[in-house]
């Protein structure tokens, strides 16, 4: 099996993964929830913990979220997750726990969206806000990571990747 075929089944398998985890996390409607890992501290729209980006592009990313988010009431974060945060296992558990911390979005239209990358764990993930499932299903955001983030990854490109994924994100949900 060629390694672009291994990568985009590994995906495949953490979105189905990801879907049914999400099903059942959005089900949890108090306040009390668990922390079970120690979820950082939201500073802005993109929360760069891998360093995966310059300044100049953190700077970037973060104005073009803050104007889509004026245009539209949508709140989408970045998060990329180091390898020392959390173990490749537990990754999928640690990205609902930061959206459910963070928030995602407005609190009455659910209408956030988390962007997790771990470069470290070849791993992917966006997780909507039950108000996004409505406009973005996850067939179609598999499809976005697929075709827009993905390639920019492989050729070493993080920032090329995550930027084209996120501009088409917003196209879709505009």
């Amino acid at each position: 099996m060629t390694h672009l075929k291994r990568y985009n089944l590994l995906l495949i398998i953490t979105l189905t993964f990801c879907s049914i985890a999400f099903g059942q996390a959005r089900d949890t409607t108090t306040n009390d929830k668990k922390n079970i890992y120690d979820v950082p501290q939201q500073k802005g729209n993109v929360n760069d913990y891998e360093h995966l980006f310059s300044n100049e592009q953190t700077k970037y990313l973060n104005s073009l979220i803050t104007n889509f988010e004026n245009r539209t009431t949508i709140k989408i974060a970045i998060v990329t997750i180091d390898t020392t945060m959390i173990s490749k296992d537990n990754f999928d558990d640690f990205i609902l726990q930061i959206i459910n911390n963070w928030g995602a979005g407005q609190k009455e239209k659910n209408n956030g969206v988390l962007i997790a990358i771990s470069s470290g764990y070849r791993k992917i993930r966006i997780q909507n806000g039950s108000g996004i499932d409505k406009v973005l299903s996850n067939v179609q955001t598999l499809k976005l990571i697929e075709k827009f983030f993905v390639p920019g990854f492989e050729q070493g490109e993080m920032y090329n990747g995550t930027l084209k994924g996120l501009l088409e994100l917003m196209e879709k949900l505009k």
